[in-house]
């Protein structure tokens, strides 16, 4: 997979925008890129409902702290992520095809559900120990569960398809990574068949955005258009 880096320098290699001087900033680079992958992935899985590929998926690691009885829930113990889960991607109708994984001694499933069931699941005797995760309207992953074992997590791993992927980048862990890793460095979230038209889009959109009309001195005429043609003209006349 292409890294973050590798997919912003091949934009900036093709605006020729790789110098010092550019004024062009990377950030500003994910930012659009970020917005552009988000339609081109609804626009191929609104159109076939197939299996999201796994290469869309990004894996944030979320420490995790036990919370008071703020959900109305007496009997169950409650976690929640000291972070807030950057936005999820709509696919499928389906809100971020999020999968959750602790990572302690013995495995844990963990169940994901919407906030709406998260209120009212864990309640009846088949359910009891079953752990239940999902984002609060406050942006928050809860963790909760009648086995007081969970408050023994100390952080979790969340996979999900991310509209933010900028954000999440910022919460991504590698396990083989100090705390110097760039998040430059970290996969692109996108699978490869997308990853030439986007990359595309995103250049057309840089090259208009450093061509764009310049009133300089506020006189209603585009001055450094005037500028390119003066080049222009001249570079042929030299030719000629």
């Amino acid at each position: 997979m292409s890294t973050f880096r590798e997919v912003v320098y091949m934009i900036m290699d093709q605006n020729k925008l790789s110098s010092d001087d550019s004024f062009m900033e990377p950030s500003h680079i994910v930012f659009m890129l970020s917005k552009i992958r988000a339609y081109f992935l609804k626009e191929k899985y609104s159109k076939q409902k197939s299996q999201v590929a796994p290469s869309n998926f990004q894996t944030i690691k979320l420490c995790l702290q036990p919370v008071n009885d703020a959900l109305g829930c007496e009997s169950a113990a409650i976690l929640r992520s000291d972070k807030k889960v950057p936005n999820l991607l709509l696919l499928n109708n389906y809100e971020g095809l999020v999968q959750v994984t602790p990572k302690i001694g013995a495995p844990i499933v963990v169940s994901y559900v919407n906030y709406n069931r998260f209120m009212s699941v864990g309640h009846d005797k088949w359910q009891r120990n079953t752990v239940y995760a999902s984002i609060g309207p406050d942006s928050y992953l809860y963790i909760k569960s009648n086995n007081p074992d969970i408050l023994n997590l100390s952080f979790i791993m969340m996979s999900a398809v991310f509209e933010d992927i900028d954000l999440a980048n910022e919460l991504v862990s590698d396990d083989d990574c100090d705390e110097n890793c760039d998040p430059m460095d970290n996969n692109f979230p996108l699978e490869e068949g997308l990853i030439t038209p986007v990359i595309t889009m995103v250049a057309q959109q840089v090259y208009q955005d450093a061509i764009k009309p310049a009133d300089e001195i506020n006189n209603a005429a585009d001055d450094m258009s005037n500028i390119h043609n003066y080049v222009s003209r001249i570079t042929k006349e030299k030719y000629k």
